[in-house]
C-alpha cells in the first residue's frame, strides 16, 4: 500500500475537479518580465438578440481518464473500434446502510490536468478527441475552454468577485482558454468536510479502469452563434439511466469493507504523477451516454435546515458542462442516512435558469466573442482578472502554447498535415481489457 506521500486529486485521489477556485484563492503572480497590459475590459451591455443567449445542439465528443502512478505519463480513452468498450466515470454503487464517513484529510490537487500534464493541460483533451474521431473537423470549432475558464468568465459578467487568469491561443481557426494555477502542483488550501470522502464511498471505478484518478468529459454545442467545446470532470454515472443494452456490462458494487479507506486500501491515488515523457493513450472501458451522467455536493444537514435541499446555487456549472443528474447528499457528523442522498434530474432547472439569466447570458455571449476576436489580432495573450475589478489583457509569456508543435501543425495544416491526420507524437496502446459547511468541494459550484 502507498504511503500517505503524494498530494491526491480532488475527492479522495480519483476525482481530480475541473471547477477550482477557492473563497480564499491566492494571490495571482505578477506579470512576467516580457508581458505588457494590452486594454481593461468592462462587462459588456448584453446582445440585442436574446436567442442567442441559449445552448443548443449539444453533443458528446470524447472522453477520458487521467491515472496516476503510472510509468508514463497516461490517458485511458474510449477505444474506437467497438461502441461499447471505452475510458469512462465511476459508477454510483451505494451501500445499501448509512455510512459514517471519516472528514477529508488528505492534500489535493487543484487541477488534474495541470498536474499531470503541467506543460500542455489540454493536450490529453485533444488527443483524446483525435483519438476517438481520427477525421474531427477542429475548424469547426470556435473557442475550445473548460468549466474554470467558461465558468471565470461567467462570474465576471455577474458582476461576482473572483480572482482568476487563463492564457488564451488561436491555433488555427480556434480558440484556446488554457486555465493558469500558480504551480502546475498546486493544492487545495483549507479543505474541510466530505467532498472527497463521499464519493469514494458512494462510487467505484470499475475494474477496467481501475488506475483512474479523474474521468474528463468533453462535450461541443452552439451558444452565442459561436461553436464551443467545453472540457470538464464528472463524478460518476447511474446505471439505471443507461440503456437496456448497456445492462448488461459488468455491475459492480462498493466493497463496503472499503468504504472509509477508499482506493488507497487498493494502493491507488497515493502514488506519484508522472508528467515526463509523450502521452500514453490506452483504449479502456465504456461509453456513457450524457443522459447518465452526475455530478454531486455535499452539504451539513443544517444547511438543509436553513436553505431546503435546493440545487438553484449549482445550476450555473450544470448549465455550462449541460450534466442532466446532481445528486445532493446532506450529512450529521459524517454520517449520510439514505434519505437525506437526493438525486435529481436537473434538465428543466437547467432550461429555467437559462430562460431567467438572459441578460447575463446575453453579456457572456459577447465576452466569448470578444475573446475571439482579440485572439485573431493577438494569437496569444493572458487574461487576468483581480477581485471585482475588470478583464486584464496582458500579452502572453514567451514560449507559451496551449499545444505542442507537432499538434499545432496539424491545427495549422502546416507541411501538408490535417487535424484529421492523427500523425500524433503520443504512444497508443490498446488494452481493452458537523459545521456547517462542506468546503472542500464548494468551490466546484460556487466558484466553477
Amino acid at each position: 500500500m502507498a504511503s500517505r506521500t503524494y498530494p491526491r486529486t480532488r475527492r479522495g485521489g480519483h476525482r481530480g475537479g475541473f471547477h477550482l477556485q477557492s473563497r480564499h484563492s491566492a494571490p495571482l503572480p505578477v506579470p512576467g518580465l516580457t508581458q505588457r497590459k494590452i486594454e481593461d475590459i468592462t462587462v459588456p451591455e448584453k446582445i440585442k438578440d436574446d436567442l442567442v443567449a441559449k445552448i443548443n445542439g449539444v453533443e458528446y465528443v470524447a472522453s477520458y481518464d487521467l491515472t496516476d502512478g503510472l510509468k508514463a505519463p497516461t490517458i485511458l480513452v474510449p477505444a474506437t473500434d467497438s461502441y461499447w468498450n471505452k475510458g469512462k466515470p465511476p459508477r454510483w454503487t451505494p451501500p445499501s446502510q448509512p455510512q459514517n464517513l471519516h472528514e477529508d484529510s488528505d492534500v489535493y490537487y487543484r487541477d488534474p490536468n495541470s498536474a499531470r500534464h503541467h506543460k500542455y493541460p489540454t493536450e490529453p483533451a485533444v488527443r483524446a478527441v483525435l483519438h476517438q474521431h481520427t477525421d474531427f473537423a477542429f475548424s469547426t470549432i470556435d473557442i475550445f475552454g473548460c468549466g474554470s475558464t467558461f465558468g471565470s468568465l461567467l462570474s465576471f459578467v455577474r458582476n461576482e468577485e473572483r480572482t482568476f487568469r487563463f492564457g488564451v491561443d488561436r491555433v488555427g481557426s480556434t480558440t484556446f482558454l488554457v486555465r493558469k494555477t500558480n504551480t502546475p502542483g498546486e493544492i487545495i488550501e483549507d479543505v474541510r468536510g466530505y467532498g472527497h470522502t463521499f464519493p469514494e464511498a458512494y462510487t467505484t471505478w470499475e475494474s477496467d479502469v481501475r488506475a483512474s484518478a479523474s474521468y474528463q468529459r468533453i462535450i461541443k454545442y452552439n451558444f452565442a452563434g459561436l461553436s464551443c467545446m467545453i472540457r470538464s470532470e464528472s463524478d460518476g454515472y447511474l446505471p439505471d439511466k443507461l440503456e437496456a443494452s448497456h445492462e448488461t456490462l459488468r455491475p459492480v458494487r462498493q466493497d463496503e469493507s472499503l468504504l472509509n479507506g477508499g482506493l488507497s486500501s487498493l494502493g491507488l491515488g497515493l502514488l506519484p504523477l508522472t508528467s515526463i515523457g509523450p502521452l500514453v493513450i490506452e483504449d479502456a472501458g465504456d461509453v456513457i451516454p450524457q443522459q447518465a451522467i452526475f455530478d454531486l455536493k455535499t452539504r451539513s444537514i443544517n444547511q438543509k435546515e436553513r436553505l431546503g435541499a435546493s440545487t438553484k446555487e449549482f445550476l450555473p456549472r450544470l448549465w455550462a458542462n449541460q450534466t442532466p443528474n446532481f445528486v445532493l447528499a446532506f450529512h450529521k457528523w459524517g454520517k449520510f442516512q439514505l434519505d437525506e442522498i437526493h438525486i435529481k434530474d436537473v434538465r428543466d432547472d437547467v432550461k429555467a435558469w437559462e430562460a431567467q439569466n438572459v441578460d447575463v447570458l446575453s453579456r457572456l455571449g459577447k465576452m466569448y466573442r470578444k475573446i475571439v476576436d482579440l485572439s485573431s489580432v493577438h494569437g496569444r495573450f493572458e487574461v487576468r482578472r483581480i477581485g471585482a475589478g475588470p478583464l486584464e489583457i496582458w500579452t502572453e509569456s514567451t514560449g507559451w502554447s496551449a499545444l505542442p508543435k507537432e499538434l499545432r501543425e496539424q491545427f495549422c495544416g502546416e507541411h501538408g498535415s490535417e487535424v484529421g491526420d492523427n500523425g500524433l507524437e503520443a504512444t497508443h496502446v490498446n488494452v481493452n481489457n458537523e459545521g456547517d459547511d462542506d468546503s472542500s468541494d464548494d468551490e466546484k459550484y460556487l466558484r466553477f
